[in-house]
């Protein structure tokens, strides 16, 4: 089960959902994870009503070296709202772009390891991830871990439009703790935390616009 809260740019709101799923391994292909989603479900009372359209949900996750994520795939029922729907996959998109890729060279308890990636959204960041193996039980692994992100540029894609805004600052940084079974997939345990904040310059520079971001993920 993954609960993730993401908080909106500009607000003390946040917006929290908690999706309980099961996740094994294709019997063709040991890069690819099937998943069937239960009943979703979210504090937000308004939201909370459309979720329980979205359990029996199936998805993929196509996995490369590390069980790094690599490509995500929906099939939500028919009867879905388009906004559960988009709850759902930011819940689970949020959660895979703060998973840890794993060394796909040996490694005992200690060991230590860097891995960056380049996360594509309104502003497309460079993730700098610094993990260490703090335990390992049977096939659970414990991690250890902190994060960094900065922009790859200074466009700010404003979501919905072709319009654009400039990232004058930036900042975004996170860690947490997770424990993942080697036999699933995915986390089984750990809670993670980002925080940060941008400055956003449009027409006006004398006006820019100042937004506080953050997110966290619990997966048990």
């Amino acid at each position: 089960m993954t609960t993730s809260e993401v908080a909106s740019p500009g607000s003390a709101d946040a917006q929290t959902v908690e999706t309980p799923l099961t996740a094994r391994f294709s019997c063709d292909e040991k890069s690819e994870l099937e998943l069937d989603l239960g009943t979703v479900t979210s504090p937000d009372s308004s939201l909370n009503e459309q979720l329980p359209a979205m359990a029996g949900t199936k998805a993929g996750l196509t996995t490369g070296p590390g069980l790094a994520p690599v490509a995500l795939r929906l099939a939500p029922p028919e009867q879905a709202g388009e906004e559960a729907r988009l709850a759902v996959e930011q819940s689970l998109v949020t959660a895979l772009n703060t998973s840890i890729a794993l060394p796909t060279e040996p490694i005992a308890v200690g060991a230590r390891w860097r891995t960056e990636r380049v996360i594509s959204a309104a502003a497309t960041v460079t993730q700098t991830i610094d993990a260490r193996l703090s335990a390992w039980d049977g096939n659970r692994l414990t991690i250890q871990f902190s994060a960094e992100e900065t922009p790859v540029n200074s466009v700010f894609a404003i979501p919905g439009g072709s319009d654009t805004l400039t990232i004058s600052r930036f900042s975004s940084e996170g860690g947490g703790t997770v424990q993942v079974d080697l036999t699933r997939g995915l986390p089984v345990g750990g809670e993670l935390r980002y925080t940060g904040a941008r400055e956003l310059v449009g027409a006006d520079p004398a006006r820019p616009l100042v937004q506080k971001t953050g997110l966290s993920v619990t997966w048990r």
